[in-house]
This record gives C-alpha cells, structure tokens and sequence, in this order.
C-alpha cells in the first residue's frame, strides 16, 4: 500500500469515527435563516454550461486547467449571479466556437439562472483560465479582469447589463519586454495605497 494510500484510508477512518451516530429529523436551532426567520432551503438547480478546454492527444498544459468561476452582483438587483470563464481552440488561443464562450447567469431570486453572456458582451475572444471581480473605477458597479493565456481582459461594468471591453485603454495589452505573451492563471484586487480604487 502506498504512502497516499494510506494517509487516505486514515483520513476516512477518521471522518467516519468523528461522524455523528444519530440524524435528527428536525434542523439544529442554529440553522442558517432568512430575515423572516425561515430556514434557508437549498434547491438543485441545473446551469447549462460545460468548460471546453479542446483536449487534445498532445496535453497542452492549458488544457489541464480548470475554468475560473465569480460569484457577485453584476446588475445591484440584489442577487448573486454566476460568471464562468471558458477555453478556446488550443492551436490558435481564439474563440472560434460558441462551446469556447465565457459565460455570465443572471439570478432571478427564484432559483433560476438565465444565460445573459451575449446582451452583456462576455463571450470573450480568448483562451481563459481566472477571473477576479473589482470595482477598478470606483463606480459602483463590479468590473471584471480576466486572466488568460497570451492574453489578459479588463471589462468595465457599464452599468447598464452591459460591459466594455477596456484592456487597450487600462495598458493591459502589452505583452512582457522579455519574454513576450505570457500566460495568467489568477487575478486579485486590491487597494494598495487605500484610495478606495
């Protein structure tokens, strides 16, 4: 048996020993609840969307990555919406099929989630891999950078369900002086000097 082996057995047995003996039927006092004190009720809802990272017998090393995913409120309706970044074909680094588009759900509030990419203008054109959400002009509405291979995107919410592409104008086109196009896997934000930008 080998070393992860083992330290995966141990590992369940040590989950399984510190599981509970007993499920009650009734939720725990301490049960996650809304304003009006009703539990919170967890519904699967189905979103139609698959990363498309055109594997190939080669093994690109993009194509072991697993698509970015931002979880925030576009539209300040309130509700949290879901934006998934996707590949692209992996010989020309371009969208050239609607299976590579990025894609941006709107939350209804009711469980459900409408595909919104093309009216807000996210299908992107590159190969991406991270997405981080920011508010980058201090507007109020949460922009979008993208990272990406040989390529990185800055979208600007627009505020009206839409986004602009920005990346020429905020000088993130230009590749490294050295080494070239590079390839990003992540983005952050962050306030540096505590402007509030």
């Amino acid at each position: 048996m080998t070393r992860s082996a083992v330290g995966l057995f141990a590992f369940l047995c040590y989950l399984v020993a510190s599981a509970p003996l007993s499920r009650s039927q009734t939720p725990p006092s301490n049960a996650a609840s809304d304003p009006a004190g009703n539990p919170v009720q967890f519904v699967y809802q189905p979103i139609d969307f698959k990363l498309d990272s055109d594997e190939t017998p080669e093994h690109h090393a993009p194509e072991t990555m697993a698509g970015g995913v931002a979880i925030f409120d576009y539209n300040k309706d309130g509700k949290l919406d879901i934006f998934f970044t996707n590949g692209a074909d992996i010989k020309t680094l371009k969208k050239d099929s609607p299976k590579y588009s990025n894609r941006l759900f709107e939350n209804d509030g009711q469980g459900h989630f409408t595909d919104v990419t093309e009216k807000a203008g996210l299908a992107g054109t590159g190969y991406d891999t991270g997405v981080a959400i920011g508010d980058y002009d201090n507007d109020g509405y949460e922009d979008i950078f993208l990272a990406g291979v040989h390529r990185n995107t800055l979208y600007h919410n627009n505020g009206d369900g839409t986004f602009t592409d920005v990346t020429a104008k905020a000088g993130l086109n230009k590749p490294d002086p050295e080494y070239g196009p590079l390839w990003a896997v992540a983005g952050a934000w962050i306030d540096v000097n505590n402007d509030g930008l």
